[in-house]
């Protein structure tokens, strides 16, 4: 039995894919406004393949089947019936070996048939620097879990002078979006197929943060004014069309501001602006919402940024020490529903994961050596425990069901120790040397099958996980400024 969103059916692919191979196609000249829509996002081993039908007849019956790359049967079909709006969606777990494989989806509703094609892929790290010669530099890295092994398989893309940030993938696995300057504000869009180019999109300077939306339909750029006390923009791009589609102006954003974060749904953004606010954004609607106020006073800014299960979580502090930090806790569905807990003195990090039983959240402080583990419903601390003091950061495995962690911190001799923790607040295993003196921030990602954690230092990332002893290192052609997971 195959289950999805609508009806589980069983298999019985080959009588079914049949006709549909043989039923006639949609061609570009019969395409109209008013005629079925197929599409897929995130066919990546370890996620959720989510594939959709939309503008079909409410209530009618959609059968959608999935071939090979030649359009050979696969014995996967699935039954679904449209919604009152004509849409439907399947939500498929792809597991480990399909990576690297074209597939077809036929779908059949209502005597129409349309088709969409697409490859399987494996989560890929992207990393954002630059090169040696001063070139900002994108490149794309596959991880395939349970291997110790990274091939850069996919060359270097030369994005030209600038400094570069942060990168999204779309959602259908086929191009990333990466901020090759941030300071003049170009998007440039490195497709997969190097035939087609790395075109670019302007868009206002001083580009602060990028989120892409979880269908993979739109992008959201956030960018500074021409001075910290101008108003800040938020461009937002079609990814079918790769063109700016609509500009919001934001509150002025300061030296700090410009983190967004995005609903799982899409529906709403929050921005970080000037000082101690965090602005709603109605993405659907293209308008901006309440304006809410986070932190304490004698704090100065928002440090961090989340959106965890119904939640916006906001890390603030000051920017000199010794100011205590605090988490204020919204409640998406209802902005007003905010509270905060006080007294993170020195924290240096905030990390969101989940235990076995229940979702928790990790802060860091890391001048007193300790870790705060607590509840991200109510924000009660469960408990606290020691780390080495020093501690500079905070790893979580971009797995959300883990209930493990890492602390990084210096040994003294300007190298770099990691060691792993429990949310039962127990410290365990070797302490994991790592050749390097600084790092990044920490790889996020959702993809089930990855247990890697990333730090970069130079032309070096470095990969470990907790039942290894050693650090895998991974040579890269730049000076790393931002390592993300596409998905």
């Amino acid at each position: 039995m195959i289950s999805a969103v609508g009806h589980p059916v069983a298999i019985r692919g080959l009588t079914l894919l049949r006709s549909l191979a043989a039923s006639l196609l949609l061609t570009a000249s019969a395409v109209a406004a008013d005629l079925p829509r197929l599409d897929f996002a995130h066919p990546v081993e370890g996620e959720t393949m989510r594939i959709s039908i939309e503008r079909a007849r409410p209530g009618s019956v959609v059968h959608i089947g999935l071939a090979d790359e030649n359009k050979q049967p696969l014995g996967i079909t699935w039954r679904v019936v449209t919604d009152g709006a004509g849409n439907a969606r399947v939500d498929w777990p792809l597991e480990r070996g399909a990576a690297g494989r074209g597939f077809w989806l036929i779908a059949q509703n209502d005597g129409v048939t349309i088709e969409t094609r697409g490859v399987f892929q494996l989560p890929q790290l992207l990393v954002t620097g630059m090169s040696p010669t001063g070139e900002s530099t994108f490149l794309r890295i596959p991880v395939a879990a349970g291997d110790d092994t990274f091939a850069a398989s996919f060359p270097p893309v030369n994005l030209g002078s600038g400094t570069p940030g942060g990168a999204v993938r779309d959602a259908r696995g086929t191009k990333t979006y990466v901020v090759s300057d941030r300071v003049r504000g170009t998007l440039r869009i490195v497709h997969d197929d190097p035939r087609l180019g790395a075109p670019s999109i302007d868009l206002p300077r001083d580009v602060r943060g990028i989120a892409i939306t979880e269908d993979g339909r739109r992008i959201y750029v956030v960018a500074g004014g021409a001075t910290p006390e101008q108003a800040g923009v938020l461009t937002i791009v079609d990814t079918s069309v790769d063109r700016i589609v609509d500009t919001l102006v934001l509150d002025a954003l300061g030296d700090d501001g410009g983190r967004i974060v995005l609903t799982r749904d899409g529906h709403r953004a929050f921005v970080s602006v000037r000082g101690l606010y965090v602005r709603e954004i109605n993405v659907r609607r293209s308008q901006l919402g309440a304006l809410v106020a986070v932190g304490e006073p004698g704090q100065e800014r928002i440090t961090d940024l989340r959106v965890v299960d119904g939640h916006v979580y906001a890390l603030t502090s000051g920017k000199k020490a010794p100011t205590a930090a605090s988490l204020t806790s919204v409640v998406v569905s209802n902005l007003r529903d905010a509270f905060q807990v006080r007294g993170l003195d020195g924290s240096a990090g905030m990390a969101v994961g989940a235990d076995r039983a229940g979702r928790v959240l990790f802060v860091l402080d890391g001048s007193g050596g300790e870790v705060t583990v607590l509840d991200a419903e109510t924000l009660a601390r469960r408990r606290t425990f020691d780390v080495p003091a020093g501690a500079a950061a905070l790893l979580l495995p971009p797995n959300e069901a883990t209930d493990r962690g890492a602390v990084l911190y210096s040994d003294g001799l300007e190298r770099s120790v990691a060691r792993w923790f429990g949310a039962d607040g127990i410290v365990d295993g070797p302490a994991l040397e790592l050749p390097i003196g600084t790092w990044a921030p920490p790889v996020f990602g959702s993809a089930r099958l990855i247990d890697w954690m990333f730090v970069a230092d130079a032309f070096d990332l470095l990969a470990f996980r907790s039942e290894d002893v050693d650090a895998v290192r991974i040579p890269l052609p730049m000076r790393a400024a931002v390592v993300s997971i596409g998905r």
